[in-house]
């Protein structure tokens, strides 16, 4: 090609590049308004998914100053919080959600208040973005924040993701508390590696943070769920050593670990220690003793215990009600049925306390499933639907 040629090849070119520059200026006026694009009208319809500088005039004016958050904000995060008192972590998430929407930015409370709720729903791989999202917002975690973290991932049993938070914790500059190592210990126990918790014990010892009596009622729980009971009687040693005292809880895990390896009578031995120690038995003891002696079939103990509640001040509640029908079906023993509804009457003046007891052992002996309480009680009460369910073809089957 000439040059006269090549000269006239790039004039075409040339024009038609301005040609295409004028169109797309045209259309460009046309158009009403940038906003009227398809990518500004997604960004209208969910603008907190962006960044905060491309969507300043939709957010709360109050919650875009530094570390500050609006009325509206803090009144919500309340309410939250109480959600989760009530268990209803779906309306949590209702409420952030619609914080969001409105253009509100959550603070740290917030968020640890959702992390609970996550947790409550167990819906654990939603946990991890958390901790970014925090930080994209420009806030630092807090000790706190970061044990609700633990707690999660302790409760998943994914004990390594707990021991990365811990670490991330320790990097940014937060102290791990007894809290902290209390929910870790609590999650070897979960995942049965109670040896492992031993280790976190000395952990805290070198770190300087002080054990309670709830770091040892956990570790004397996690050995007992393995079944080494020599080792959680070690603890309790050790847990006095250091200056604490085995409170009702501890004594309750010790109880139910000889009651659930056929030793209920030890178990019920230790109600002596408990006094000498000035701990008072609770319906939960009582409850472990009493179901101890119906799983193994002894009758006649359990309903002698039911008779020791009252020197101990503690009144039969559903728990003992349920141990003891169990009991008395897998056995087969309607007459023992009948000599406890004898006393029971005898000794009107105690069982009135807990007409629902009374009542459904009577139920046993009438095999009927909705009566009227004996005539000076004046009132109706009805089987428990579980224990109806689980029980209803043995009730059926028995010889009254």
């Amino acid at each position: 090609m000439g040059d006269f040629g090549k000269e006239r090849l790039h004039s075409v070119v040339l024009r038609k590049h301005k040609e295409g520059a004028s169109k797309s200026k045209k259309q460009a006026l046309a158009s009403p308004t940038i906003m009227d694009s398809p990518l500004h009208e997604k960004e209208k319809r969910n603008p907190i998914s962006h960044p905060v500088k491309s969507r300043v005039q939709s957010l709360c004016i109050t919650c875009l100053e530094k570390n500050n958050s609006c009325q509206t904000v803090r009144s919500r995060t309340k309410l939250m919080n109480v959600l989760i008192g009530k268990k209803k972590p779906q309306e949590v998430h209702s409420i952030f959600n619609s914080l969001t929407e409105e253009g509100h930015r959550p603070n740290l409370i917030t968020y640890t208040t959702l992390l609970a709720a996550l947790t409550l729903q167990k819906r654990f791989s939603s946990i991890r973005s958390l901790i970014s999202k925090v930080e994209e917002h420009g806030m630092k975690p807090d000790s706190i924040f970061f044990n609700a973290m633990i707690n999660a991932f302790s409760e998943s049993g994914n004990i390594e993701e707990s021991m990365k938070i811990l670490n991330k914790m320790k990097e940014s500059g937060c102290k791990p508390t007894t809290s902290t190592f209390n929910t870790l210990i609590k999650g070897y126990g979960i995942v049965g590696r109670p040896d492992e918790s031993m280790k976190l014990l000395e952990i805290m010892s070198i770190e300087n943070v002080r054990p309670n009596d709830r770091t040892y009622n956990i570790l004397i729980r996690a050995w007992c769920d393995k079944g080494n009971i020599s080792q959680a009687w070690n603890l309790v040693y050790k847990m006095m050593d250091y200056g604490l005292r085995p409170d009702v809880v501890t004594y309750n895990t010790l109880l139910r670990a000889y009651a659930q390896n056929g030793e209920t009578n030890r178990a019920e031995e230790m109600i002596l220690e408990m006094y000498s120690n000035n701990v008072k038995p609770n319906e939960r003891t009582c409850g472990i003793i009493i179901s101890g002696y119906s799983k193994e079939g002894n009758m006649a103990e359990a309903l002698a215990f039911v008779y020791k509640m009252k020197d101990f001040g503690v009144h039969p509640n559903l728990v003992v009600f349920n141990a003891l029908i169990k009991g008395f079906l897998d056995v087969m023993d309607t007459n023992g049925v009948d000599k406890y509804y004898d006393s029971s009457n005898r000794n009107s003046q105690w069982f009135v306390l807990s007409p629902c007891l009374e009542k459904l052992l009577i139920l046993l002996v009438t095999k009927t499933f909705s009566l009227q309480l004996h005539k000076s009680y004046g009132q109706v009460c009805q089987m428990t639907l579980s224990t109806f369910r689980s029980q209803k073809q043995k009730l059926c089957q028995m010889p009254f």
